[in-house]
């Protein structure tokens, strides 16, 4: 403004006839215009011109005061829920990391973000009981890149699940004297590496690529490509569990389904419900606070095991 080029525009006038650089509905707080010398020297080419793409930064959000469930559903499970979101929020470094504005992620994932990003900044929030059991927040829904930048009273959040827990619960398709045989296995290696290409360029992404797939397996009933593999794999080694799938296909359940009931019985039911420590379910496991991993490690193990009768290795890590 100093060098004459550039000077805010007017856009209205008061009452008193005074003119007014902001418009408070449309959330525009000044509006700048070149001064017509500049305009006349662009269009003469006097100028060069470079076009430099910054960041769209939000506002900032006030934080919810308290939080209440959208539902009128009288569930002591959907009030606990309700009463474990007190003091969450997330933050706003989420919106440059995850906004296809700035090239971070792509329109139809920020908009599937951006829905449960609100009710957490506005304190209304949905929760839904599946008929699995399984239960259905904010936090839960929220893409997992996500869930980094969610804390609970200013403290970011731990996951607390079991390990590989769907190839775990397959132990309860095996008759007692297998049964222990597959889950020694299990305990010596990572059933997922089984199944990772012999050339990739990421583990990480290649054993998730293996989940994917491990989920095909256990829903279709003529699995194809790598599933067949993991199909093959049971059928040679574990026949049985080949024999419950089919049963359970052919009964017209999903076996997918069936696992997930157990999953729901023992981290809704049982821990998130009777934990004397704050957390939230989260499917195969739930979400703590920091001090409490080592506890909640503990009490998960120990509801596994007097829930299944075998035990399954529980794990933390940043959420």
């Amino acid at each position: 403004m100093d060098m004459g080029i550039i000077f805010p525009a007017i856009l209205g006038y008061t009452s008193n006839g005074k003119p007014y650089y902001y418009l408070k509905d449309k959330n525009i707080c000044m509006s700048y215009s070149l001064s017509s010398e500049s305009i006349e020297n662009l269009r003469a080419g006097n100028y060069s011109r470079n076009t430099i793409k910054l960041p769209y930064h939000y506002p900032p959000r006030k934080l919810p005061v308290s939080f209440h469930v959208k539902s009128c559903a009288d569930s002591p499970l959907v009030k606990k829920i309700e009463e474990a979101y007190q003091g969450i929020s997330i933050s706003p470094d989420w919106i440059e990391n995850f906004n296809p504005k700035n090239g971070n992620a792509d329109s139809c994932s920020y908009f599937h973000a951006r829905g449960w990003v609100k009710q957490i900044q506005q304190g209304e929030i949905s929760v839904s009981i599946g008929y699995s059991g399984r239960v259905f927040h904010p936090l839960i829904c929220l893409q997992r890149d996500l869930r980094r930048y969610v804390s609970k009273d200013g403290e970011h959040l731990v996951g607390v699940d079991g390990k590989a827990f769907h190839p775990h619960l397959v132990a309860t398709f095996l008759p007692k004297s297998k049964r222990q045989d597959y889950i020694d296995f299990l305990t010596k290696i990572d059933i997922y590496s089984l199944f990772v290409p012999e050339y990739y360029e990421e583990y990480s992404d290649a054993r998730n690529e293996v989940k994917k797939y491990y989920q095909i397996f256990l829903g279709d009933e003529n699995p194809k490509g790598p599933a067949l593999e993991i199909y093959s794999w049971y059928a040679m080694y574990y026949p049985e569990v080949i024999e419950k799938k089919n049963e359970i296909q052919q009964d017209g359940r999903t076996v997918q389904m069936h696992l997930q009931k157990i999953e729901a019985e023992i981290f809704v039911n049982r821990v998130f419900s009777k934990a004397d420590f704050w957390c939230l379910p989260m499917h195969d496991g739930i979400a703590v606070k920091p001090e409490d991993t080592d506890r909640a490690v503990k009490f998960c193990a120990e509801n596994i095991r007097d829930y299944l009768g075998f035990d399954i290795k529980v794990e933390s890590k940043k959420l």
